[in-house]
């Protein structure tokens, strides 16, 4: 079965989440915790491809981090120190 993780961050702590569908609905009151009290999320889908679906504002329909040497750090330095959180 495929596995959708998502990774939040807040101040200094990150977290990781996996869920087995993907999320799409753009209600705050239907995301899990991490989505909603974390400063930047990040999805990284079944096939391996990176979006930054949070930064300074929402955005569920970003396209994937290619050529964004900076972001894509950014990400792997996240997923290093990220700890897995039971889903809410």
């Amino acid at each position: 079965m495929a596995r959708y993780h998502y990774y939040g961050v807040k101040g200094d702590y990150a977290w990781k989440l996996a869920l087995d569908n993907k999320l799409r609905s753009t209600n705050i009151n239907h995301v899990p915790r991490l989505m909603r009290e974390s400063d930047q999320v990040w999805y990284q889908g079944p096939r391996g491809g990176v979006q930054l679906i949070r930064g300074a504002y929402w955005n569920y329909w970003t396209t994937y981090l290619r050529q964004d040497s900076e972001k894509m750090k950014q990400f792997v330095w996240v997923k290093l120190q990220a700890r897995q959180l039971q889903q809410s």
